[in-house]
């Protein structure tokens, strides 16, 4: 299993020798809609951190679900970064998150997916960024109910209006 924040992203994974620098994702339970961040992800951390791999095929198993706002595609980057590690070498956890951020194009998603609990960040003007994580309270409980159909989250950003009158935020 690849450790992703608190969720789990469940993996088995076979080592190819022959195919260096490949990855090859077979989804259980069906493929993701849209980009295969796991994919992504190891590529980017292959090319920026430049540590060769072997080539690996895994099957992977996840209980988010996609397209609904929940971040299986930052958890999906955490597994891709965290497998590439597994392949090489541990990596700071900062050097994670820079890599994160640099698939998910924004540090909540990935911070969130790379440490867990209760979250926050901020993206500095030079691109640093830093987050900080504390242990979920156990007082806060929530429930997600998720509809059956899918939205991709960038056409939800789309029909989300610019402002909300204070009438409807109330």
């Amino acid at each position: 299993r690849l450790e992703c924040g608190t969720a789990w992203v469940n993996t088995h994974l076979e080592i190819r020798p022959d195919a260096p620098g490949t990855i090859e994702t077979r989804f259980l339970g069906g493929p993701p809609g849209g980009e295969n961040r796991i994919e992504t992800a190891f590529h980017h951390a292959r090319r920026r951190v430049g540590a060769p791999t072997p080539g690996v095929l895994i099957e992977v198993r996840s209980d988010i679900p996609t397209s609904a706002g929940l971040g299986s595609s930052g958890a999906a980057t955490i597994a891709g970064l965290r497998l590439y590690e597994l392949l090489t070498s541990p990596m700071a956890v900062a050097d994670l998150l820079s890599l994160a951020v640099d698939v998910e194009d924004h540090p909540d998603n990935a911070a969130a997916s790379l440490l867990g609990g209760l979250t926050v960040s901020c993206q500095c003007d030079d691109g640093r960024v830093t987050a900080r994580n504390w242990r979920w309270p156990t007082a806060v409980q929530m429930v997600v109910a998720t509809p059956g159909a899918e939205l991709a989250t960038a056409h939800a950003r789309q029909v989300l209006p610019d402002t909300v009158p204070m009438q409807d935020a109330v």
